[in-house]
């Protein structure tokens, strides 16, 4: 399934939780070698944040506070734990 009609230039959505110091940590790492702009990233603490929008792969906040998510914004796949960080390393150019 197809996440949107609308052609994005990134590919893969990270959710993260910007209150935890490791998270943000990775977060920003992977932000600077993300020259392409292929990541979204988005945050968990975000007041809008929305598990019902397609981008964020129907991950409630509960369940992306337990275990790191991202969804594959082509395919609209919902990877969790290690799987996020091999996607993301390799859409960086930094292989796994």
């Amino acid at each position: 399934r197809r996440i949107s009609s609308v052609v994005r230039k990134e590919e893969l959505n990270i959710l993260y939780d910007s209150k935890c110091p490791l998270c943000l940590y990775e977060i920003n790492f992977l932000a600077r070698r993300d020259i392409h702009g292929k990541l979204l990233f988005t945050d968990l603490e975000d007041l809008n944040y929305d598990p019902k929008s397609p981008e964020n792969g129907g991950i409630e906040y509960a369940l992306g506070m337990r275990k790191i998510h991202a969804i594959n914004l082509r395919s609209g796949k919902v990877l969790s734990g290690i799987h996020v960080f091999k996607e993301a390393y390799d859409r960086v150019g930094l292989g796994w």
